[in-house]
């Protein structure tokens, strides 16, 4: 399982940021782009620099819990108009699926405000005509029409850990719970 993904993406330099990943082949809406591997980052097993880890590769999870993402994974950059998101599994499991269809070629990317809350915010540099030109650092600082288009990919995680600005969200914008 650890090489299943080099059917699907490969690496290489991306024009936002780094490396990025990239499609090998189409991806339909809703179809696994690749299964993720993560390892728990604790104070028995932190992040190791020698072996260049670092915090930039990092997820976080429930209950403030902290994962270095596995190889490809580690390597999918931010857009404002993303392709594809995270999706829990199970517990310390997850899979990357495609938001929308992905042509053979095209950088995969991630919304990281989905369920991000931690406060640091970075430029962004993703160049899709929908770019807010920043990451804000917390899912809800950004404007609301991207909180409502985006709240059906939160976790569910997130939306118990978060329960009352996922209400006054839904509130503000007069819709019913999408994740109902």
């Amino acid at each position: 399982m650890a090489r299943e993904w080099q059917d699907s993406v490969y690496v290489k330099p991306s024009p936002i940021h780094g490396l990025g990943v990239f499609a090998r082949r189409n991806f339909a809406t809703g179809e696994r782009i690749l299964v993720r591997e993560e390892r728990p980052v604790t104070a028995e097993q932190p992040l190791d620099p020698s072996k260049g880890e670092s915090e930039q590769h990092c997820d976080r999870l429930e209950g403030g819990r902290q994962v270095y993402l596995g190889y490809p994974e580690r390597h999918i950059n931010h857009s404002c108009d993303a392709n594809s998101f995270r999706r829990v599994t199970g517990e310390g499991a997850g899979e990357v699926v495609a938001l929308r269809p992905v042509r053979r070629g095209e950088e995969i990317t991630a919304n990281y405000s989905i369920d991000l809350w931690d406060g640091r915010a970075w430029r962004c540099n993703c160049g899709s005509q929908r770019c807010l030109g920043i990451v804000p650092g917390d899912f809800f600082s950004l404007p609301l029409d991207r909180q409502i288009e985006l709240s059906p990919f939160l976790s569910d995680w997130f939306i118990r850990e978060h329960e009352g600005e996922y209400r006054a969200l839904l509130d503000r914008a007069g819709i019913a719970d999408p994740k109902a």
